[in-house]
């Protein structure tokens, strides 16, 4: 905006240069002989409109320009050494409409507590319009906090290391092996794994570019070293980001040990702990992706297992679980359990290989509640196959009470009572038998002699 400076209307001859900065906005004077107190009024008008509450572009809009607008009109005239202007008064300078808005502002500067909050508002028309960025298509957004959460030894911190690893190398993601994404930064809070044989080792077999990688190992104050928190410490964060420009990843593991003083277990300690960490994550376009265990109990809808407070799922835009494979023990599943910002898609399974995650190509069709609520019917089920091990069990007591048995004719004896060789098999195990191969080349069962006694004196005779 072009000013006529304030500090040469009374002479027509000097050219005057006036810089004002107010907020990042710079006003600069033009080369003008300026006669009006343009410096002044536009000082006067902000300063008091800023302060009684109006928006700095409702300002500049209804306010300082209609009133530059004049003044330019005015600046282009011809002024004659002879004939000077009388400079004016700033209130003079004003329309009828800038007077009446600057008459109501005084009297809401004259009723207000400066000590009082007041409402922050932005109007619809002035948000500017931004499309939804992904790291991982689909399931991890860029600018917004995620959850992982699943319980201890299913392999979560091995995920996050494969998702840092593929970052850092800009590698496929594995749902979508033939698109190739950007190659960025990643920022590592992790205080349960040893950085040198554990976190490390892990990235290293993951294939990571270990010059993207940093790791967040705490905060140093007059020599003195702490673990991070969240509570105090979010500006190192943020200076970190700062220091390594074109971070696409952080990663929190566990978010839990992070919170420093605040209860974990409450909404709204952790709804604030949160929501600046949120908007970091906005203004610096980074996915936040953050770790946490399962809660013992919280039925079958995922968001309610997770460890602590229901604030942290809530505050997530995505949410994702990681269960076992009912079917198969070594195989893990990545489920959804919230995805505000689009549709849910599949799951995805994998497995650890060798320290490493590997991911099966092929998507599972299923939501974390199936999952848990299908863990819960397991639990609640009777476990026949117990009962048949504590039926085999009491039958073995009874033939093996004397001497060993040979263990081919148990096997046969057992299968006539309904019995099948591998609950029998089990059934010896848990009873912690022992097998023992005769002179005469054949395997004979035993049962210690403590469970032979206790037999002995049920039937009321003493064991051989």
């Amino acid at each position: 905006m072009l000013i006529p400076s304030a500090t040469t209307w009374d002479d027509p001859e000097l050219i005057g240069h006036q810089v004002f900065y107010r907020r990042e906005h710079l006003v600069e004077a033009s080369q003008t002989r300026g006669r009006v107190h343009g410096f002044e009024f536009v000082r006067q008008c902000w300063e008091a409109l800023l302060a009684g509450g109006v928006e700095e572009r409702c300002i500049g809009a209804e306010i300082i320009r209609p009133w530059i607008d004049s003044v330019v009109e005015w600046v282009e005239k011809e002024i004659r050494p002879d004939r000077l202007d009388t400079p004016r008064l700033p209130d003079e300078a004003l329309v009828e409409k800038q007077r009446r808005m600057l008459e109501e502002v005084k009297e809401v500067i004259a009723t207000s507590d400066p000590t009082k909050p007041y409402a922050i508002l932005k109007r619809l028309n002035e948000i500017t319009r931004e499309e939804l960025q992904w790291l991982w298509p689909g399931r991890i957004p860029l600018g917004k906090l995620t959850l992982l959460a699943g319980d201890p030894g299913l392999g979560k911190s091995f995920v996050t290391l494969d998702l840092t690893a593929r970052v850092s190398r800009g590698d496929c993601w594995p749902d979508t092996p033939l698109l190739k994404q950007p190659a960025g930064n990643v920022i590592l809070l992790n205080c349960e794994d040893d950085a040198a044989d554990t976190i490390a080792p892990r990235l290293d077999r993951a294939g990571v570019d270990d010059t993207r990688v940093v790791l967040l190992e705490g905060v140093k104050s007059f020599d003195r070293r702490r673990q991070f928190s969240l509570e105090s410490d979010l500006p190192r964060l943020e200076e970190t980001l700062v220091q390594y420009p074109g971070t696409r990843l952080v990663v929190i593991d566990p978010i839990a040990a992070y919170c420093g003083k605040v209860d974990s277990h409450k909404n709204s300690d952790v709804r604030g702990l949160l929501a600046p960490l949120a908007e970091l994550a906005g203004r610096f376009q980074v996915a936040i992706l953050t770790v946490t265990h399962l809660a013992k109990s919280g039925g079958s809808k995922a968001v309610y297992r997770a460890m602590g407070s229901l604030a942290f799922a809530a505050a997530a835009r995505a949410v994702w679980a990681v269960t076992k494979d009912g079917n198969d023990s070594r195989r893990r599943l990545l489920l959804p359990a919230k995805l505000n910002l689009a549709r849910d898609p599949a799951g995805l399974a994998y497995t650890i290989e060798d320290g490493r995650v590997v991911w099966e190509s092929q998507p599972v069709s299923m939501h974390a509640d199936e999952a848990f609520a299908a863990e819960l019917r397991a639990e609640a089920k009777p476990d026949h196959r117990a009962h048949e091990r504590q039926e085999a069990a009491a039958w073995l007591r009874s033939e093996l009470a004397g001497e060993g048995v040979r263990s081919t004719q148990l096997i046969a004896d057992a299968k006539e009572q309904g019995i099948s060789e591998r609950t029998l098999r089990r059934a010896f195990a848990e009873l912690s038998g022992r097998a023992k191969k005769g002179t005469d080349g054949f395997w004979y069962w035993q049962l210690p002699d403590r469970l032979v006694a206790q037999v002995g004196q049920q039937d009321g005779h003493c064991a051989p």
